[in-house]
């Protein structure tokens, strides 16, 4: 009864977060920023534009400096796709934090050019009017501050390194998640329902197992382009198993197989398809053991059935799709091929057994969200 219970909420909710998708693609599709940073430099210049065969850039001026120019460059994430426009806001910080200098500025970013860039200056006609210090210049893209980057005004030069904030659906910035998801496991090898262990004391079946649903928890941290994440997953399977009796008999087990795994290690790589799409692949390390119900007994009672449990390592590939459709909320789907080794056994006397040679295939399938700790 609870295995049915828990099968009905898998597809219930699943059926519920396809209409979230739905939903989601055409409410928030304007939200979407189709630009991504790439670096932002400094030249000075007098109050009237420069070429940018004759833009000398640095992050350090001396305070005789007259206007300092913000140069933006983006990359384009809709190149050959389409054209967009945005609204852009450059400033620049007094060392205290002051704001005393604001900029509006449309940025056309045509479907044809790979990157982008956009500048801005601000300054005084008159030289000598800079204060010693460091300043901060900062650019906000429709609203949301994009990028930022120190610049130091000063009698000798100094090198500051740039500060990147990014997109709101950009996972380039390090932040902590966690996630939920349905899962579809199908296991197959050397759970074959027809093989059996006997310790001298006890006999142990080996189950066949069906295709089994369930769920899994994960918590990572993700951040240049990858991530490192950590999961428990529980899918709960039927079996079939036929078990040996003394003297020719043999008895046909059934019953629920639950298949743990905790995931110790998973690492992912990821690409921007589109906008906020993006594909991953990657590769994972696992500890997994079988809880199987009714499956072996001991010949002191051959009459009782117990539990029996295989326990051993999991290692796995990962690929799929991941989707930002609202801010801090992802949805992903993905597909994870793996190599289950087993190395222990215990049956219904709990005796821990060494085996060798005991290997199988899972698949599994992959789908569900991820709520994303976001500064």
């Amino acid at each position: 009864m609870k295995y049915n219970i828990l099968n009905k909420m898998h597809d219930i909710i699943k059926l519920s977060l396809f209409g979230f998708l739905l939903l989601s693609n055409g409410i928030n599709a304007q939200d979407t920023v189709g630009i991504i940073f790439d670096k932002i430099l400094f030249y000075e210049s007098a109050n009237e534009p420069l070429q940018k065969k004759d833009r000398i850039y640095s992050n350090s001026f001396k305070p005789e400096t007259r206007f300092i120019n913000i140069e933006l460059t983006v990359k384009n994430l809709e190149y050959k796709k389409s054209s967009h426009k945005y609204k852009l806001i450059f400033v620049w910080l007094k060392p205290n934090g002051e704001n005393f200098g604001k900029i509006n500025a449309s940025f056309n970013v045509k479907k044809n050019w790979e990157k982008a860039y956009i500048n801005r200056g601000w300054g005084y006609e008159k030289k000598g009017n800079w204060a010693v210090g460091v300043y901060t210049a900062q650019i906000f893209v429709d609203g949301k501050l994009f990028a930022e980057k120190k610049f130091v005004i000063d009698s000798a030069k100094n090198n500051v390194k740039a500060t990147k904030i990014n997109t709101p659906y950009s996972i380039k910035k390090r932040y902590s998640f966690i996630g939920l998801s349905f899962y579809d496991a199908y296991v197959i090898g050397s759970y074959d329902g027809i093989s059996f262990f006997n310790s001298g004391d006890e006999i142990i079946g080996v189950p066949k197992l069906t295709n089994g649903k369930g769920a899994q928890f994960k918590w990572g941290l993700t951040g240049d382009w990858s991530s490192m994440e950590f999961a428990y997953l529980l899918t709960v399977h039927d079996f079939t198993a036929e078990i040996p009796y003394e003297p020719d008999s043999i008895y046909i087990a059934t019953g629920k197989a639950y298949l743990n795994v905790v995931k110790c290690l998973d690492f992912k790589l990821y690409s921007h398809i589109s906008k906020n799409l993006f594909w991953y692949g990657g590769l994972d390390l696992s500890i997994s053991w079988t809880n199987i119900k009714n499956i072996s007994y001991s010949f002191s009672d051959q009459d009782k059935l117990g539990k029996a449990t295989y326990s051993g390592l999991i290692l796995g590939l990962e690929g799929g799709f991941l989707w930002n459709p609202i801010n801090k909320t992802s949805v992903f789907l993905g597909v994870s091929p793996a190599w289950q080794v087993e190395s222990s056994l215990k049956g219904i006397l709990r005796k821990k057994y060494n085996i060798k040679k005991f290997n199988n295939f899972r698949l599994g399938l992959d789908f569900g969200v991820t709520y994303n700790f976001r500064e």
